[in-house]
């Protein structure tokens, strides 16, 4: 039992939050049939005789590219993933696993690459070949999953 000075508290936090549908934009990110998505257009009609205004939504699964359609009231909330996203070094490619390193000097190998993306897996293959240069992998993390979505060459001289 904790004193009137203690507190219990979780680490852990929520991977959503709620948001009115009729605030968000394009560019944003909601969550469309359980993925989370990157909204490419929104339109909003107006409230008829006895309904609501309704926003139609069109997004991108940020991490399958699959394109999704949503239609809800704009008074109504949807739920938003929290969206981060973090660079790594490109070190190596071995059966289909890649070794990045952070920028702290970390290594991890528990990334594949791209599955859904045959451009981004050729473009990083193609870049991992090139050993004068060094590259930098954009993963971005978004409920519970995490995913590369960018190659691009690092602007400091290779460092191995």
């Amino acid at each position: 039992m904790s004193s009137d000075n203690e507190f219990d508290f979780c680490t852990a936090g929520s991977n959503t939050f709620p948001i009115q549908c009729g605030s968000l934009r394009k560019g944003m990110h909601c969550i469309i049939d359980g993925h989370p998505v990157k909204i490419l257009s929104i339109d909003t009609s107006k409230n008829g005789k006895h309904g609501h205004a309704k926003a139609h939504i069109t997004g991108e699964d940020i991490f399958t590219g699959k394109k999704v359609e949503e239609c809800c009231p704009t008074s109504h909330n949807v739920e938003a993933p929290v969206v981060s996203r973090q660079d790594y070094i490109l070190i190596d490619i071995e059966d289909e696993y890649l070794t990045l390193q952070e920028m702290d000097g970390e290594i991890r190998e528990d990334l594949t690459l791209p599955k859904h993306d045959d451009d981004l897996r050729n473009r990083i293959k193609r870049c991992f070949d090139m050993t004068e240069k060094e590259f930098i992998i954009t993963v971005t993390t978004a409920m519970n999953m995490e995913g590369v979505v960018q190659i691009r060459e690092s602007t400091v001289p290779k460092r191995y």
